[in-house]
């Protein structure tokens, strides 16, 4: 093991940056879930709320996982994580293919509130 880590810690950029899309799609995924179950719905804004935190949150876990498997490597030892990612904001992209509609069914939302309170003429 501890030629592994020798050899292919200079590997590990590319591990995360491989890992963590893999890791957002799962996360976008099982999100989706949670929004179609009806036993425990998931508001819109819930929704998107965590959709913003799903990319940088799956870079934090691949890098903390990539960090862990370099250790155990390196020390013949268990897997386990003990060097941890920089904590990242929130930043949209993620699960883009249903948020994008979400966005919009909200921002049409707003434009019909607005526009029924007369703030909005229609022509």
């Amino acid at each position: 093991m501890k030629a592994l880590s020798r050899h292919h810690s200079g590997r590990a950029p590319q591990a995360t940056t491989t890992l963590a899309p893999k890791i957002e799609s799962f996360a976008c995924n099982y999100l989706a879930q949670r929004k179609a179950d009806s036993a425990r719905p998931v508001s819109d804004t819930d929704f998107l709320n965590a959709a913003d935190n799903i990319r940088p949150c799956a870079e934090e876990v691949a890098e903390t996982f990539v960090n862990a498997l370099q250790d155990a490597a390196r020390s013949a030892g268990r897997i386990e994580a003990k060097r941890f990612a920089a904590t990242k904001p929130a930043a949209a992209g993620a699960c883009a293919g249903m948020t994008t509609a979400l966005r919009a069914k909200q921002k049409a939302g707003k434009f019909l509130d607005q526009w029924k309170k007369g703030q909005i003429l229609p022509f």
